[in-house]
């Protein structure tokens, strides 16, 4: 008698492993384990998304009102230090309010914000002290006259540390409660200008004083002197910045701060109260 001799594939046809004949061997199956890390990793990022899609929701709102395009938010988010951010969105919100009657207002507030980040992110500086680094030195550099100069003007550094850890909802509201100077006229940068007033002057150098004002409220002691004294002169006309300007002396770290002044159409700007106390003794003799 004749007997067949059968044999049988380990693998199902459609295997994508080569078939194996016979019984006599076993097949290795490679397992995928799954490290307790790993999971945690995973969890991690998870979360990170979960938070950058939160963030971009609100940056989008605040800066738009609407989340239409909060997608380009979150890749703002993805690819730049929090504080460039930071520093366009109030930036942006400063140039939405100081053109709202200009002929030459911000009609999209998410493309000025697009230009703001493409100006001072990732793509055209590695990080934020880098961006804040440019504009030092090239603020050191210039020598008078009106130049576009690159980088994060100081007193945008400023407020990035001031408004840091807040919501962007809440300092859009604080923005339009309290209007604060600004010292950049577009997307490049310029010499500090002087406040959000009517016929604002362009940002003038100070007098080098006897002691400069290292701390804010003594420049705004020195704003709410000339408040009250300015008007005792007859016929005086006179603007005052509604906040002190933010100043760092040239060739130092040392920032200090200014009061910005328009009397008889002609800009000024004061250092130290003694100077202002000495122009005020000049027009009552």
């Amino acid at each position: 008698m004749l007997t067949a001799s059968v044999k049988i594939p380990l693998q199902e046809a459609n295997s994508p492993l080569p078939g194996t004949e016979g019984n006599s061997a076993v097949p290795t199956l490679n397992v995928i384990t799954y490290s307790q890390e790993s999971v945690e990793n995973e969890n991690v990022t998870r979360e990170e998304n979960s938070l950058r899609e939160q963030q971009g929701n609100s940056l989008a709102e605040a800066v738009e009102g609407h989340t239409a395009n909060r997608k380009a938010y979150v890749h703002y988010l993805s690819e730049n230090d929090k504080r460039t951010i930071l520093a366009a969105f109030i930036y942006t919100q400063q140039q939405i309010q100081s053109r709202q009657y200009s002929r030459r207002p911000i009609n999209t507030p998410g493309a000025y914000f697009d230009t703001m980040m493409k100006a001072w992110g990732a793509t055209k500086y590695v990080t934020y002290e880098t961006a804040c680094a440019a504009y030092r030195d090239a603020y050191d550099a210039q020598r008078g006259g009106r130049q576009k100069l690159p980088g994060i003007p100081f007193d945008i550094q400023e407020l990035v540390r001031r408004f840091w850890g807040w919501s962007y909802q809440d300092i859009a509201v604080e923005l339009q409660i309290h209007p604060l100077p600004t010292q950049v006229k577009d997307e490049h940068g310029t010499a500090p200008a002087s406040t959000l007033w009517t016929n604002q002057p362009d940002a003038l150098e100070p007098r080098v004083p006897h002691r400069w004002m290292d701390q804010k409220e003594e420049a705004l002691a020195l704003i709410e002197r000339i408040r009250c004294e300015a008007p005792t002169v007859p016929g005086l006309s006179y603007q005052i910045s509604q906040e002190p300007r933010a100043y760092r002396i040239r060739g130092t770290e040392r920032m200090v701060y200014l009061v910005d002044v328009v009397i008889e159409n002609v800009p000024d700007v004061y250092a130290e109260a003694a100077q202002w106390q000495e122009y005020y003794e000049s027009v009552r003799e």
